[in-house]
């Protein structure tokens, strides 16, 4: 197994053995990209994440960031399906992560999320999102450019999963 130590530069550091969702994830969150400044080879166990995490927070501390939780606590939840970097992982879908909740703001109704920013979409975003979208043409990549969200969450309106009147 490979483990990447990265580092949002002024943001963070991190670790994860899955490095292209992470970097992508981390892009969307901090419009920063993401560098990897060491990559580490070994077992998939809970001793070898408690170095890959010991590795973490050694880099955390050398460029003065916060150190966030574990990498062994972040791996222990992800395998009981918990929640990291906002992310479900291990078998969990990734579609249940957003829980679909309507809500009215300001007399208009939006479409909300239960992620951690609590960031409501204005329904009429969502009927323009899937107005506009068209695969190799106008793509989920410049959507969520234009509207400021994730590729999950672009995804999750144009499939109808999520984003739905009630």
């Amino acid at each position: 197994m490979i483990y990447y130590i990265y580092e949002v530069p002024g943001e963070k550091n991190g670790a994860t053995k899955d490095w292209e969702t992470r970097r992508a994830y981390n892009f969307n969150e901090y419009q920063i990209e993401p560098i990897i400044v060491e990559t580490m080879e070994g077992p998939d166990t809970e001793e070898y994440w408690q170095v890959v995490g010991d590795r973490e927070w050694y880099y955390a501390d050398l460029n003065g960031y916060e150190r966030g939780k574990h990498y062994v606590e972040m791996r222990l939840n992800a395998i009981k399906g918990g929640l990291k970097g906002g992310l479900v992982t291990g078998t969990t879908n990734l579609r249940n992560a957003w829980k679909r909740e309507y809500s009215v703001k300001g007399g208009k109704l939006g479409a909300e999320t239960t992620n951690r920013n609590k960031r409501t979409i204005p329904w009429e975003h969502v009927l323009e999102i899937r107005a506009k979208y068209k695969p190799r043409v106008y793509t989920r990549k410049m959507l969520s450019i234009e509207y400021n969200e994730t590729d999950n969450v672009i995804k999750s309106i144009i499939e109808r999963t999520s984003y739905k009147l009630p």
